[in-house]
């Protein structure tokens, strides 16, 4: 007959041996879910294309380029798409992220700030700085809309005495950047109302582009009367009329 004591040893023995088994299997089944997850990721890398809209021709349509299927950006209703992410601000969008539904490939969209600069310089077009100007202090430029001059724009640059003031007020600027500009339209030509509000802010957008530095309400609308400036208002002002 087999003493208490002598089983107490083949117990704990038995105990330990479950537990190696329990580790092993655990250890199994967690590399067999790491593998695949790598093989997912793998699958989901080689699943992402790249597309330029900014090359695209026609409407702007493409197709998948995996499973062919046409996809059109314009498409509001996402019958062959679903939109995933977004990438950009209020200004302007850079990236958009979108999954084809036939096939699940994962798409990005690149290209739109090319496009819109496309676009800009086809009806807006700032010249380059003009006689009378003064790089690093202030520069003058002529302003075409669908190659007719209807106006010009003074860009005014910050000096190095000036950079600690600005840093007063919070803006993050350093000598030669531009801080201020005036949009000066003359009525004897294309007036204010000509433009129209979408007409002045399509040359508020190419001229920020131009002077990146530039905010809204650093750019002033002047209209030229004969001798008389008279001041209209700030860009910004325009653009939120436009968004409201």
């Amino acid at each position: 007959m087999t003493s208490k004591g002598a089983l107490a040893p083949l117990k704990d023995e038995e105990e330990e041996r479950d537990q190696f088994n329990r580790a092993g299997i655990l250890e199994t089944n967690v590399g067999r879910v790491r593998r695949k997850g790598n093989e997912a990721n793998r699958r989901m890398r080689r699943r992402t294309f790249e597309v330029d809209i900014s090359k695209l021709e026609s409407e702007g349509d493409f197709p998948c380029p995996k499973c062919g299927v046409i996809i059109s950006p314009d498409d509001e209703s996402e019958e062959t798409y679903t939109i995933l992410d977004t990438k950009g601000d209020e200004d302007s969008i850079e990236e958009v992220v979108i999954q084809c539904k036939k096939c699940g490939s994962v798409i990005q969209l690149k290209g739109f700030v090319e496009l819109e600069e496309i676009e800009l310089e086809s009806t807006v077009k700032i010249s380059e700085p003009q006689t009378g100007s003064q790089p690093g202090f202030r520069t003058i430029h002529t302003i075409s809309l669908e190659d007719k001059e209807v106006g010009r724009v003074v860009v005014e640059y910050l000096q190095k005495e000036d950079v600690k003031a600005f840093s007063k007020i919070h803006r993050d600027l350093k000598a030669g950047d531009a801080f201020q500009a005036r949009i000066f339209i003359d009525s004897s030509g294309t007036t204010i109302d000509q433009l129209g509000n979408e007409g002045l802010a399509e040359i508020v957008k190419a001229l920020k582009r131009r002077a990146k530095s530039l905010r809204e309400r650093d750019i002033f609308i002047v209209t030229v009367e004969g001798s008389r400036e008279r001041l209209i208002g700030r860009a910004e002002d325009l653009i939120q009329e436009l968004t409201d």
